[in-house]
């Protein structure tokens, strides 16, 4: 298992077709739009969760220096921002058929995503 920099981490990086594999949902977090979501399609220009119902919007990775040095991962739906999502983790590993990537998100209403991304 092969671990990115959290400093090297790049929209590229983000951009993909990613699968939730686990979560972890408490009581502040269980209405978040992002608790119950099984999809979320990163691409340049916008974003689209599954849920049961597709939601799509905007995206932005942002870094501050001073508070939080993780990147974050910011959703948008209309303008308004619907998430905000600290990237604890992003790692690799080679499997048969081809890299999984595994990328770890903390919402600020305590709701953690790992999300799996498979490359040919």
């Amino acid at each position: 298992m092969h671990y990115i920099d959290l400093n090297a981490i790049t929209e590229e990086h983000i951009r993909g077709h990613w699968q939730v594999n686990s979560r972890v949902v408490n009581s502040d977090s269980k209405n978040s739009l992002f608790a119950d979501v099984r999809i979320i399609e990163i691409q340049p220009d916008h974003y689209r969760s599954v849920n049961g119902k597709e939601r799509t919007g905007k995206w932005q990775v942002m870094r501050e220096e001073e508070i939080i040095y993780n990147p974050q991962l910011k959703f948008f739906i209309d303008g308004d921002e619907v998430g905000n999502a600290i990237i604890t983790r992003l790692r690799y590993e080679q499997e048969e058929g081809g890299e999984v990537y595994k990328l770890t998100l903390y919402f600020h209403t305590g709701l953690e995503l790992v999300l799996h991304r498979h490359t040919a």
